[in-house]
Parts: structure tokens; sequence; C-alpha cells
């Protein structure tokens, strides 16, 4: 029974939200001050696709060219929508940290989407990267990866408003705002 508790506490562990694969920080920052930050978005995305099928695990799926159309389409339906989605539910969540202009912010935060892999049942693996340092720096003094899996029912816009939750709980995590 308790190798049975286990299994099951260790199954629905991942099963949660967004999650960070790597967190890099060089020592204690300084809170991010009201007013003074851009947030930069990067449009450098490559997509993938994956297919699972039963088997002994020895043999490479085969994909055919429908799938692949199927994959590749979700995997643009799902970059569009974040395209559209993802700026504004950042902005509206950091908005007292926001710079006014471009000569107030001393302060970046770049979110970059590095990939959306779709699998041939509609689930979707994204991974981004968000970058937060001083105006000018060419290293970021703050960086995550954030890892969400989507379910073949998730939209752009549920994947976006979970990325930008994630942005936030790890800028609240890090003590960077409030």
């Amino acid at each position: 029974m308790k190798r049975f508790g286990w299994v099951l506490c260790l199954a629905l562990a991942g099963c949660g939200g967004p999650e960070v694969i790597v967190a890099r920080g060089t020592g204690a920052q300084q809170a991010i001050e009201k007013k003074s930050l851009a947030i930069v978005f990067n449009g450098k995305t490559s997509t993938g696709w994956s297919k699972h099928q039963r088997g002994t695990g020895l043999e490479k799926p085969v994909i055919t060219e429908e799938e692949k159309q199927a994959t590749a389409l979700r995997c643009k339906d799902l970059g569009t929508s974040m395209a559209n989605n993802l700026r504004p539910m950042t902005r509206q969540q950091l908005a007292p940290y926001l710079a006014t202009s471009d000569q107030e912010f001393r302060n970046a935060l770049t979110v970059e989407i590095n990939r959306i892999s779709a699998d041939t049942d509609g689930s979707a693996d994204i991974v981004a990267t968000i970058y937060y340092g001083a105006r000018g720096n060419e290293k970021p003094g703050w960086s995550r990866i954030i890892h969400i899996q989507a379910s073949r029912f998730s939209t752009g816009e549920s994947v976006s408003r979970e990325l930008a939750d994630a942005t936030l709980a790890q800028l609240k995590a890090s003590a960077l705002i409030q």
C-alpha cells in the first residue's frame, strides 16, 4: 500500500501547471522599481512534432503527411494566439512596474518563446525563457526557463495565461516584485 501511495503521489506531482526547468541568477537582485520596466517579446520560435504509439519502443513511430500538417497547424495556431494574447496579459499583470516612455525604463524583462512542439494527439509542449536585467547590460542578471504542457483542449489564450501567470509567480518568488 505504501508503494502505491508513493507512485500515486509522484504521478500527481507531474500533473501540475507550468514548471521551472532551470533557474539562473547572479546572487541577490534588487527589486524592480515602479515605472522602470520595459517588456521585450522576442519572436524567435522553433517548432517540432512528436508521435507516441504503442509498441516495443525500439521502432520509431511513422508519421503520415496529414499528421505532419496537423501538428504544424497546431504549432502555428498556438504561436499566433500566444503572439496576440501574451503581450497584453503580461503588460496587464506588470502594469505598475512599466515605464511610460522609452526614456524612463531602466530595466528590461525579455520573454522568449523558444520552442512549440505538438504531438499528433493534439497536446503540445511550450518552452519559454524569461530574462531580467538592467538596461544596457549584455548579460541578464536573472533568468528562468519555463516549460508548459498543454492538453489537446488547451487554446493559445489559455497557454498565454499560464505563461503570464508563471512569469509573475517567478518574479514574485525571486522578490523582484511584490
